[in-house]
């Protein structure tokens, strides 16, 4: 299966982002209150939301720089993938840190994902 990022488109998105949320739960520190972070400010900067969908059109990762929170909110289904999503929240994080709504540290949950976390 392959994957391609995609502009985030809203209202639409926000729905199918939940879903996939939803379908691993064990993975979500922040299920429960995931409906309030993503109506937070930080989604008026769409460049700092990623959104993958596979070759189905289905939205597979997702993630959402929480610049209120200084936190990195995501989500994928493919731990391949997974590697992709966390460079690309990198690259941006990087790029904004010196920008009134970056900072130098961030925070992320870490996922039970070994090629995650012992990628150098």
């Amino acid at each position: 299966m392959s994957f391609a990022m995609c502009p985030f488109a809203g209202e639409t998105d926000l729905r199918h982002m939940l879903a996939l949320a939803h379908e691993r739960p064990e993975d979500q520190v922040h299920l429960v209150d995931l409906p309030y972070r993503l109506s937070a400010w930080a989604l008026d900067y769409p460049e700092d939301i990623g959104v993958w969908e596979d070759d189905t059109g289905r939205i597979a990762a997702w993630v959402v720089l929480q610049t209120p929170f200084w936190m990195i909110d995501a989500v994928w289904r493919d731990d391949v993938l997974g590697l992709e999503v966390l460079a690309w929240a990198k690259h941006r994080v990087q790029k904004i840190a010196s920008k009134p709504n970056g900072h130098p540290t961030w925070f992320t949950p870490a996922r039970a994902c070994p090629d995650i976390l012992t990628t150098p």
